[in-house]
């Protein structure tokens, strides 16, 4: 499982392993850390063929991930997703999920700012290179016309990959 704390300018995203019984596996540990950067809202996907997880999370204006072995050791660095623009529109609210079919994670999040949002996504192989471009989910809606697309979700359908 993944959270933040809630540390004025210092915000970190950390990880604790559970087992299938909900017993606490070793002690929790941190996935991005230290300051000045405010790191919120993470969520984390289980990749079974390769055991291990990726981890993603709104920084600041950016979205970034990380991908992490089983035993909770770093596999990759942190990387960045999904840039922002400080001031005007911000990548948040990312989501990922894992398809063992295609061996592949999908991350999703919401795009946009003060007059508008739409949603968009990037598949992420096991190493966790991107596999072509930033995909357009939905088209970007402006506020007070259109009701502009919040707050995405995401699962896997294995039986449709």
């Amino acid at each position: 499982m993944v959270w933040y704390n809630d540390r004025p300018g210092c915000d970190d995203i950390q990880a604790q392993r559970v087992s299938k019984s909900g017993a606490l596996v070793s002690n929790s540990f941190y996935i991005a850390n230290l300051c000045p950067d405010e790191r919120r809202f993470p969520d984390v996907a289980y990749d079974s063929t390769h055991d291990q997880y990726m981890v993603v999370w709104e920084r600041d204006d950016d979205v970034q991930a990380k991908l992490i072995s089983a035993t909770g050791i770093g596999v990759t660095q942190v990387f960045t997703v999904a840039e922002g623009y400080v001031g005007l529109d911000a990548a948040s609210n990312p989501h990922v999920a894992y398809s063992s079919t295609s061996d592949q994670y999908l991350v999703i999040w919401q795009y946009g700012g003060l007059v508008g949002s739409k949603i968009e996504g990037q598949v992420y192989d096991y190493n966790g290179a991107d596999s072509g471009g930033v995909i357009d989910i939905t088209l970007y809606r402006s506020y007070p016309s259109e009701s502009p697309p919040e707050e995405p979700d995401l699962a896997y359908n294995r039986s449709r990959n």
